[in-house]
């Protein structure tokens, strides 16, 4: 019996959740596909019913740093006291 597509998903994110602790701690060339998926919680061999090389792991872990970002960013606009956003409509106007 297989996983539940919804399964998978969270598996995937594990996955990639580990790669980026690990990465952060070690470097990606630090980091060895065996200790990723033991870190992970799964067996190496899963490792590519996941992903087609380490390379791709890598993109899917600066995806993921570029979207949590990304969220960051806007929630620290949209929450400034400043009200940052929108941009002013006095943009562009000489301060004085």
């Amino acid at each position: 019996m297989g996983v539940s597509k919804q399964q998978a998903v969270e598996n995937r994110l594990a996955i990639v959740a580990a790669a980026e602790r690990l990465f952060r701690e070690r470097g990606v060339d630090g980091v060895g596909l065996a200790e990723l998926m033991k870190a992970a919680g799964f067996t190496q061999g899963g490792f590519y019913n996941h992903f087609k090389s380490k390379d791709a792991l890598v993109a899917a872990v600066m995806d993921k740093a570029m979207e949590d970002g990304g969220d960051a960013f806007v929630s620290i606009i949209e929450n400034h006291p400043a009200g940052l956003w929108p941009p002013s409509s006095r943009r562009g106007r000489n301060p004085r």
